[in-house]
């Protein structure tokens, strides 16, 4: 049901909401704009409206009907224009393109999701903010969570929220996790921009089929895909902005004079100011000047008409965009700040090759160079770049196609400009952006060729677009085959905790995941490496050599694990027991829930067991003695928590195949590319129930086997390091026993290649371990001494 409410519910609702309220816009101008332009203008009023609504709590709740109520006024206003509506099918085909395939990795795994995962988490920034601001809108309620920490750090530098509201309005219609929508929105967008060229193509007069091919391919270039399959939604909805100003200045320019048909210009550019503030006049700044001077040149006889008729879209732009323009200013000084700096790589390696704006990059990762066929790509682009100069040259031959022209010529003018300005990380999504305009420049070269009537000239055309189409393809597949995608199930399973506790809280969670702070927001949840903020007195006990990982709550100072009522923890067999004072709530496939309870005594002293599987040392019987004796000699009492035996297998430490090599971070893993099996053995001292747990970040399937028979597997389960998954359980005899560990050959299920997949120990744990707390007597501290112990505790009574 999840599946059907994300993929064709969701993007139906929007689908109908943009088009009634694109119809309203096309009413209050007096003017009949394309009907391809409906939806993506109607999802810009969407985004200018609920900006204004969500930026205070009295409002933030009537987003949503309120945008509901203006989509079926323009139905209604617009009755007679719906009734006698035609569908432009080959119109559906150019926005459906750009649309499924940014679907297609996450509807091959069968499951809502979306992509991106360990690469960019921005995405869990955006689902915090839309949560916000739909809730409480800008004003923050209390508590210090990780929700409510991200979200005051966004809104206090007014981070426009434009290209996310769509979504929350969305959201706020169908229910659910609004994770599980994201995905089907970086779609819509994509199908806004290819429905917008498809407008813009018009005056061209290439065929209609030409018009959809040459607008699917435009929305979608290799760098503008792969920042679409990262999630970077800010850049793909400038693009949207972008083509639908330049398409929306056709029907203008027709009719410069009417006094309100600057309307629809003005709700783009408004929409433009909410998905980017200030950020978006380099963008914009060109097609709308060059609009402005065309429209006076073309109505001389009504400079006039013209000038109010642009007066009255600037001014209706800045009222729309007002709350935005006057927050404008401080997001500009925080961003120029990060941006600008030479040093800043963002997610990336290093600079981006400049040559990726040509949409062809086939390497599965944009952030790395060319390692194969760099000679056949170079060529592809170096073929791609001719066709877009001879598109180039059609345009101005033609003179009167404004709309691709314009787009070139601002999307070549911005990236001129910004290039000389920005950092690396600006840099990338400078190009990202302007990949575009070069596509839609290549695939008009090449159109321009194939209707020529020469059949020399056709054959040029058609094999110019077969390099530049099946380029980008190419570029396409091999990022849809390494995209990462988002453990849907351990999601779920830490979104229904967070449900579980909700108003129990604050709750300490264990793990770094950047996606906990909505999971856990209605349980006031704080990622471990998040809450340093709530108690600067009380750090963690030691430095970590990465915070992007479990953090045991014995390398916590266990006065600050102490003061959560709640405390999440991911299973795992090395995973230390909660201090005293706290019991077993509940638990489930990926994570434990346990709760603080009165505490007979107060404790002076917590000291890490350590494990085979554990950073922490063993705890030495003369150190257990030590303690005793101090014990002791205070009149207190030891208090201790066992763990459950454990033996380990470390495929790092095993032959295998070359594709296979330790990682650079966590030595104990291997980086498996590829499919291969590793070997090897493991001791157990006694006979009993174990179960199997295996640690790693799976890309694709892994299957173990012990003693030749199948013991459990896991798979597409990516995750940041120290996660270990629970795979069987087996009654096993003392001695040593033979370990198969194997991943078998990939499939067609998007991420199947990604190349960040980790397999680290697999672990035997006794069945049924012992959780309770035991008191002892300090002068029978020997008694622990050879035992598998969690911890122990000094506690005063």
């Amino acid at each position: 049901m999840t599946e059907v409410v994300a993929w064709l519910v969701f993007p139906a609702v929007l689908v109908v909401l943009g088009l009634g309220c694109g119809l309203l816009v096309e009413r209050a101008s007096g003017r009949r704009l394309p009907g391809v332009l409906l939806l993506p203008l109607g999802l810009a009023l969407i985004a200018v409206v609920a900006d204004l609504l969500t930026r205070l709590d009295a409002t933030a709740e009537a987003a949503m009907p309120a945008v509901v109520v203006l989509a079926l006024l323009g139905a209604l206003v617009s009755a007679k224009r719906v009734r006698g509506v035609r569908v432009d099918l080959w119109a559906v085909a150019a926005g459906l393109v750009p649309f499924v395939a940014l679907l297609a990795p996450v509807v091959s795994s069968g499951a809502a999701t979306f992509t991106g995962y360990t690469i960019l988490d921005d995405s869990s920034v955006h689902f915090t903010l839309i949560e916000q601001v739909f809730a409480r809108g800008h004003g923050l309620g209390p508590g210090v969570s990780s929700f409510t920490t991200a979200a005051k750090a966004y809104l206090a530098t007014d981070y426009p929220l434009g290209a996310d509201l769509p979504l929350g309005v969305g959201w706020r219609v169908v229910g659910g996790d609004v994770g599980w929508l994201f995905q089907p929105w970086l779609g819509l967008i994509l199908a806004s921009v290819a429905l917008s060229v498809y407008g813009l193509l018009e005056p061209t007069a290439i065929t209609r089929w030409q018009r959809a091919l040459v607008a699917g391919v435009t929305a979608q270039p290799g760098l503008l895909y792969a920042f679409g399959l990262q999630g970077s939604v800010k850049e793909l909805a400038t693009v949207w902005i972008l083509t639908l100003v330049v398409a929306l200045a056709l029907p203008y320019l027709r009719e410069p004079g009417r006094v309100l048909g600057a309307i629809p210009l003005a709700v783009a550019l408004a929409a433009g100011l909410v998905v980017l503030s200030l950020a978006i006049v380099p963008w914009l700044g060109v097609p709308l000047a060059a609009t402005a001077v065309l429209a006076v040149v073309r109505a001389p006889g009504s400079r006039l008409s013209v000038a109010c008729s642009l007066g009255v879209g600037a001014a209706l732009a800045g009222l729309l965009a007002l709350p935005a323009l006057v927050g404008s200013f401080t997001f500009a000084r925080v961003a120029s700040g990060v941006l600008t700096k030479t040093a800043d790589l963002g997610n990336l390696g290093g600079p981006l090759d400049p040559l990726q704006i040509a949409g062809i990059w086939p390497r599965g990762d944009y952030r790395l160079a060319l390692v194969h066929h760099r000679a056949l790509v170079y060529l592809l682009i170096a073929l791609a770049a001719l066709a877009a100069v001879g598109g180039a040259v059609w345009l101005v031959r033609r003179r009167r196609v404004e709309g691709p022209a314009l787009l070139a010529l601002g999307a070549a003018v911005s990236v001129l400009f910004l290039l000389r300005q920005g950092s690396p990380y600006a840099d990338a999504k400078t190009l990202a952006v302007g990949s575009p305009a070069v596509t839609l420049l290549a695939l008009l070269g090449a159109a321009a060729l194939f209707n020529h009537p020469r059949r020399a000239s056709r054959i040029a055309g058609a094999g110019l677009a077969a390099v530049v189409i099946g380029g980008i393809v190419w570029t396409n597949a091999l990022a849809y085959r390494l995209t990462t995608l988002a453990p849907r199930d351990r999601f779920e399973e830490l979104a229904d905790v967070g449900d579980r506790l909700a108003g129990r809280g604050p709750t300490l969670l264990d793990e770094y995941d950047e996606h906990a702070k909505h999971l856990l927001r209605r349980a006031d949840g704080a990622s471990s490496p998040e809450t340093s903020h709530r108690y600067p007195d009380l750090q963690t006990a030691r430095e970590e050599t990465s915070y992007k990982q479990v953090h045991d709550l014995d390398r916590m100072d266990w006065r600050y694990v102490r003061r959560f009522p709640r405390i999440v923890l991911r299973r795992s067999p090395s995973a230390s027991r909660p201090p005293s004072g706290y019991e077993l709530e509940w638990s489930g496939r990926y994570y434990e829930a346990w709760r603080r309870v009165a505490l007979d005594g107060q404790v002076i002293a917590h000291v890490a067991g350590g494990s085979q599987v554990s950073p922490e040392p063993r705890l030495t019987c003369r150190r257990i003695q030590a303690i005793g004796r101090r014990a002791q000699a205070r009149g207190h009492e030891l208090r201790y928590a066992s763990r459950a035996h454990l033996a380990l297998f470390a495929p790092a430490r095993a032959p295998v195949r070359p594709s296979w090599s330790r990682d650079s971070f966590d030595r104990a893993a291997l980086r498996s590319i590829g499919e291969g099996t590793v070997r090897g053995r493991i001791a157990l001292e006694r006979d009993g129930r174990y179960r199997v747990w295996l640690g790693g970040s799976f890309a694709r399937s892994f299957e173990s086997r012990i003693d030749g028979r199948a013991a459990g597997e896991v798979g597409y389960e990516l995750a940041w390091p120290g996660h270990y998954f629970e795979l069987a359980s087996a009654g096993l005899s003392a001695g040593e026993h033979a370990i198969e560990l194997t991943s078998p050959g990939g499939d067609l299920r998007g991420g199947d290649g990604y190349q960040g997949g980790l397999l680290s120990n697999l672990v035997l744990a006794t069945a049924r371990p012992d959780r309770s707390v035991h008191r002892l007597d300090p002068r029978r501290a020997r008694s622990l001494c050879g035992r598998e112990l969690d911890w122990l505790e000094v506690v005063r009574r």
